[in-house]
């Protein structure tokens, strides 16, 4: 008789459970969000006034409705000076690190300013590069977890290594197919533009829900390059398979996800703006609930993806 599958709600439940049990996983995020709460902020504010000023020079003469618009674009920038904080990069999304404070206007201490567009360039890819190295570790630690590891420090380098230059390979694959789809594509919305807004609008729609299908689709992929030990191209065809075959289930896991890690965040917030204990209490609380998310995430794949390949050997024996 076959086992019953791990359902959306098992897998929550498994996740925050292991994370209870391994609570050393929450260390990465905790320490990244302090460091973005009470450390210094490292602003591009210079820049954004450069480019404010081009901007506003380019504005002089031009019709009043225009001027109206690049004043409110002017407002934009300032407050995106003003809170942006460059070390956030450390928190790699693409990795799900969680995080309250990357986007927060934080930073107790003088911000450290960078006054050139070059500097910032240089600065930005080092980051990155940071962030995915210190979001494969904290994932191994989490996939250690998940295949009933021990927390073993040479064995958690030497995957994490492999998994960050995976990941980077993934992050170049898709960088370079987003070019090649958004190019043209933009350049036809523009044509379009000229002859019907409206059918200009139904693409970009189409676009937008396309974007939306794929990234479902691809949802596990990372979550097969550290399980599976596969490349990116590899691991993409696992997780279209591994949603293709559990599509409902998988789409109620990634809405149930997203709708907890917003809703919660909110919460969080609310807290921390209470009290400075507050903030640490969200601060920990959020690292720990999105960790659990993480690892119900890894156990869900895990499982849909072992029962795929026990389908598939079947059916060889079987045709046999």
């Amino acid at each position: 008789m076959e086992e019953s599958r791990l359902g959306v709600i098992d897998s929550l439940s498994a996740g925050l459970n292991l994370v209870a049990e391994r609570l050393w996983i929450i260390a990465i995020p905790v320490l990244l969000d302090l460091w973005y709460w009470r450390g210094p902020r490292l602003s591009i504010a210079p820049l954004f006034k450069s480019i404010e000023g081009t901007i506003a020079g380019a504005a002089t003469g031009s019709i009043p409705d225009a001027s109206i618009n690049i004043s409110g674009l002017i407002e934009v920038l300032d407050a995106l000076a003003q809170q942006y904080n460059l070390f956030s990069l450390l928190s790699a999304s693409l990795l799900g690190v969680p995080s309250l404070m990357a986007n927060g206007n934080s930073g107790t201490v003088s911000p450290i300013e960078v006054q050139s567009g070059l500097a910032v360039v240089g600065l930005a890819a080092i980051l990155m590069l940071a962030g995915l190295a210190i979001g494969c570790v904290y994932l191994t630690l989490i996939a250690q977890g998940v295949q009933n590891q021990p927390l073993d420090p040479r064995a958690l380098l030497n995957q994490a290594g492999a998994l960050w230059l995976r990941v980077i390979a993934l992050g170049l694959l898709i960088f370079f197919f987003a070019v090649a789809l958004i190019v043209p594509f933009s350049f036809l919305i523009g044509l379009l533009t000229l002859v019907s807004t409206e059918v200009a609008s139904f693409l970009m729609g189409i676009l937008y829900m396309s974007i939306i299908w794929l990234w479902i689709y691809l949802y596990f992929v990372v979550y097969a390059i550290i399980l599976n030990r596969v490349g990116p191209i590899r691991a993409i065809w696992n997780s279209a398979n591994v949603v293709a075959r559990n599509f409902w289930s998988a789409l109620g896991l990634v809405i149930l996800i997203v709708v907890l890690t917003r809703g919660l965040a909110l919460v969080w917030q609310r807290i921390g703006a209470l009290h400075p204990i507050g903030m640490v209490i969200g601060i920990a609380g959020h690292a720990f609930i999105g960790s659990g998310l993480a690892a119900a995430s890894l156990l869900f794949y895990k499982d849909r993806y072992n029962r795929w390949m026990q389908q598939t050997a079947y059916r060889a024996m079987s045709s046999d």
